[in-house]
């Protein structure tokens, strides 16, 4: 394999698209099916995995054991408010785990077993890599795309998701960042050193955002976004699906969203009628058993089809009249990115709040993957770039709160007036991302610090993020502080970078040697020396210097819903077991399809290349030969081992051998 080329993978909601930058270009790398984007499905058959273009094939009749949507539970807890939301879409049963974590059941070679969402992910992650591997690309480091309103809880749960399958994240990059930076880069040569402010819209699969990016020669930062977690074109599908429902419901009087086979192909044939409709005025929606021997068939003009998403496009229409209200720089143009945004009534309102044409000199469904690519071509040492930097923005505020206790673990009270004094936003939103700061206690105890989201729009999960306890020295100086350092780093997750006891004081700094005085000094001469001792009385004062001696401390470090190395390792044990298993089913039926072909090739040897060689009671002992081992094939071997595929292709090949020896 070519051991070259930076990995950047846009993570979606729905499919995943790979693209690597190259020494000269980016290129998109295809899957099996030479498709562009790899559907996130997950499938469990009586013998094997179908993941990716496989999952999705057979997605409508394995539906309960099919995990769709997986990277939209990451993170999450099983009791989540926005579970209600995500429910709706999929198929297979959620249970609740003993940690309160959610896990997707499905039957699976024949038992019932329960997988995390950090499991189905690495699935996925998995096929990736194999994806790449095709291509002759051993790279297993990437930079993956993430929504940017993704939680500490949820960036975590991708990054274990990427280890159980063996894949070293570079990077977590926001989704709207890697837009950006897609953009900035390949116009560096448009640029100046006068900022450029760019809106980029994403109205994707499952969700939309908003960012505001500014670009110079050197530079891409993203200076303010907006995102709504549950606002794409499913919710439009799931809008015309309920109109349908109704059509149905009185004319057949059943309820074909109940039957999931029914709404699966319900939610196919509305996707192709939703983007006919963004050229066409009128397109034809037609369904083949919908309810016992009816079928529907429905012309839906763009008018009543724009009537019936009235509410999510004034959704919409809201979230772009608070950004732009926010926005106090001139726009030099807005990109427009996500099939959503192909949808002409969806293109108006954008117009009509910034009265601004689109623009779409962005590729909507690979700009996310092209501008990780750069961003992993930029890390990495084989790549040669002129100086460039791309700078993140914190989503949600992160709040500090700390407390002052004893060894024996007793709070020290707060002093009159200072209980709200205890509790400061450490991180802000929108700050750059990586960044840290350094918080100054004057206090030697033991101090306990916990950090949380500050923020009633979170949805994600729990607010709560890490809690450090820091262990006190007794200082031997009166001139003494506490410094804590805390990082978000390039992932957007929290760090202890250190914790220390600072003592300062004064240093002498004198000068060896005599002060040069008389020893036998007359009346002159004791005059003198009581002058030089003045002198030198200030001159040392002068020379004593302020130093400080930092004093590592010992700390306790715990972080909110995380796996330990522990389940890491079980999980990564667990998928590559599942990988050999799914390998070794796929080898046996490439070894029977080869033992198949040998029987056709050497019948028809025998009828036609060796008819008139062989003796006619031993062709027709090898054609009945044959015979036997086809209906053997097709009957009780259709399930044998490899080993025994390989010793009948053996003996075949022996046969054959000998004959043409002969």
């Amino acid at each position: 394999m070519q051991n070259i080329g930076a990995i950047g993978l846009d993570l979606g909601g729905n499919n995943a698209v790979i693209a690597v930058a190259k020494r000269i270009n980016v290129e998109i790398i295809t899957n099996e099916a030479s498709h562009r984007a790899t559907p996130i499905v997950i499938g469990f058959g009586p013998n094997e995995r179908f993941i990716g273009e496989q999952g999705y094939a057979q997605l409508k009749s394995n539906f309960k054991n099919t995990i769709v949507y997986p990277t939209r539970f990451l993170g999450l807890a099983a009791d989540a408010p926005i579970l209600e939301e995500e429910k709706k879409y999929i198929f297979t049963p959620i249970t609740r785990t003993d940690d309160n974590k959610i896990a997707f059941e499905v039957l699976s070679r024949g038992e019932k077993q329960r997988f995390l969402p950090e499991q189905a992910v690495a699935m996925m992650l998995s096929k990736v890599k194999e994806n790449i591997h095709r291509e002759g690309i051993s790279a297993n480091d990437m930079v993956i795309s993430v929504p940017s309103y993704y939680t500490e809880q949820e960036r975590k749960a991708l990054i274990d998701a990427a280890k159980i399958a063996k894949i070293n994240v570079v990077k977590l990059m926001n989704e709207s960042t890697a837009i950006a930076a897609g953009y900035g880069i390949f116009r560096k040569a448009e640029m100046s050193a006068n900022p450029r402010n760019v809106v980029f819209i994403d109205f994707g699969h499952c969700s939309t955002s908003i960012s505001l990016g500014s670009f110079t020669k050197d530079h891409t930062a993203i200076v303010s976004e907006i995102h709504e977690r549950n606002l794409g074109t499913r919710d439009l599908d799931w809008r015309l699906l309920e109109f349908y429902a109704d059509i149905c419901k009185k004319k057949f009087g059943v309820d074909i969203t109940a039957n999931p086979k029914t709404k699966l192909r319900m939610f196919d044939a509305i996707e192709k009628q939703r983007k006919i409709l963004s050229a066409n005025s009128e397109a034809v929606i037609s369904v083949d058993n919908v309810a016992e021997d009816e079928d529907m068939s429905y012309t839906l003009t763009r008018e009543n089809f724009e009537d019936i998403i009235t509410s999510i496009v004034a959704r919409f229409g809201q979230m772009l009249s608070q950004f732009k209200s926010a926005i106090k720089v001139p726009i030099h143009s807005i990109e427009i990115v996500g099939g959503g945004t192909r949808i002409p009534i969806i293109q108006k309102i954008i117009q009509e709040v910034f009265n601004m044409e689109c623009s779409r000199t962005l590729n909507g469904s690979e700009c996310i993957a092209r501008g990780c690519a750069m961003q992993a071509a930029l890390l990495t040492p084989a790549f040669k770039f002129a100086p460039y930097t791309i700078q993140e923005a914190n989503f949600y505020p992160i709040r500090c709160s700390w407390t002052f206790r004893e060894e024996n673990g007793m709070e020290i009270e707060a002093e009159p007036g200072m209980e709200n004094k205890r509790t400061a936003i450490l991180f802000p939103e929108g700050c750059s991302v990586p960044t840290a700061k350094v918080m100054t206690f004057h206090q030697d105890k033991n101090i306990e610090i916990s950090l949380s989201y500050d923020t009633q729009t979170l949805t994600g999960g729990s607010p709560l993020l890490a809690r450090f306890i820091i262990q006190g020295k007794k200082s031997q100086r009166p001139d003494f502080s506490t410094k804590v350092r805390i990082a978000l780093n390039h992932n957007g997750l929290l760090e202890l970078d250190s914790a220390q006891l600072v003592e300062e004081f004064f240093e002498d700094n004198l000068a060896a040697g005599g002060n040069g005085a008389s020893q036998n000094p007359g009346f002159f001469g004791q005059f003198t020396n009581a002058f030089q001792k003045t002198f030198k009385q200030q001159e040392d004062e002068v020379k004593r210097k302020k130093t400080a001696q930092n004093t590592d401390l010992k700390t306790q470090v715990s972080f909110y819903n995380s796996m330990n190395e522990k389940q890491i390792q079980y999980f990564t044990d667990l998928e590559a077991q599942l990988l050999n298993q799914d390998r070794l089913v796929h080898e046996t039926y490439e070894k029977r399809n080869e033992l198949e072909a040998c029987v056709y090739d050497i019948r028809a040897k025998i009828n036609e290349k060796y008819a008139n060689s062989l003796r006619p009671e031993t062709k027709a002992s090898m054609l009945a030969e044959l015979d036997q081992l086809e209906n053997w094939l097709y009957d009780e071997g259709a399930k044998a081992s490899i080993q025994v595929y390989q010793q009948k292709l053996d003996k075949l090949k022996r046969d054959i051998q000998s004959i043409e020896t002969r």
